[in-house]
């Protein structure tokens, strides 16, 4: 499956090779696999209005992948959760009874968009 390829319930042309690579670099190693330096430091506009985001209260089972199905139908989704609450280990689950800020589906493209304008 390629990134372009991924659909998202709620939202439309969010995740395309021209948005989705621009934010995080992509390499292609030795043996033809690609992968993304996911160690690049997304930072949010700061000046995004409250209405933008829900608020999701996580339950001891949840992993980042997890939250983000839920919320965009994606896995790979994700990271927009852990940069937008400013996680700096997102390998580590999510303790239970955070309050996550959740973008909305509806904004997602437009965030996105914002984030490769400011790359």
């Amino acid at each position: 499956m390629k990134i372009t390829d991924i659909k998202i319930k709620g939202v439309s042309d969010i995740i395309t090779s021209e948005n989705y690579e621009n934010i995080f670099d992509i390499y292609n190693d030795e043996n033809g696999f690609y992968y993304y330096n996911l160690l690049k430091k997304v930072d949010f506009p700061l000046d995004l209005d409250a209405s933008v985001f829900d608020y999701y209260l996580t339950k001891p089972i949840d992993t980042y992948p997890n939250i983000s199905y839920n919320f965009y139908g994606s896995v790979v989704l994700w990271w927009i959760i852990v940069a937008a609450n400013n996680i700096d280990n997102p390998m580590e689950q999510p303790k239970a009874g955070t309050l996550l800020k959740i973008i909305k589906p509806i904004y997602v493209s437009s965030v996105l968009s914002r984030l490769t304008e400011n790359d």
